[in-house]
């Protein structure tokens, strides 16, 4: 990140309008039940599903059951809730999380 990043994140770290704080509001209020967890879960089962399939679909292969399955975990559950703009859809910060 960049330095004015960090310092975009480190500012007012106890104010309810900084980054840090309205941001985690703002996902407890997107993952709260109701519709957008829903759409959300939704997003992730059938992203998970076509995963599968793509597997499937390559025949009798040996893969590692943690490398794919967090992989796969990674791709669907932060498409679901990030968007098209999903920053972890980059293979360098999905390694990161690694």
């Amino acid at each position: 990140m960049t330095k004015s990043s960090i310092e975009t994140m480190e500012r007012g770290l106890t104010d309810l309008d900084s980054f840090s704080l309205s941001w985690k509001r703002s996902l407890q209020i997107m993952m709260a039940p109701g519709e957008d967890l829903d759409m959300m879960n939704d997003m992730a089962t059938e992203a998970i599903a076509n995963a599968t399939k793509d597997l499937v679909a390559q025949g009798p292969i040996r893969v590692g059951l943690w490398q794919w399955t967090h992989a796969t975990l990674i791709r669907s559950t932060s498409r679901a809730v990030w968007g098209p703009l999903n920053p972890f859809g980059d293979e360098k910060i999905e390694e990161a999380w690694k």
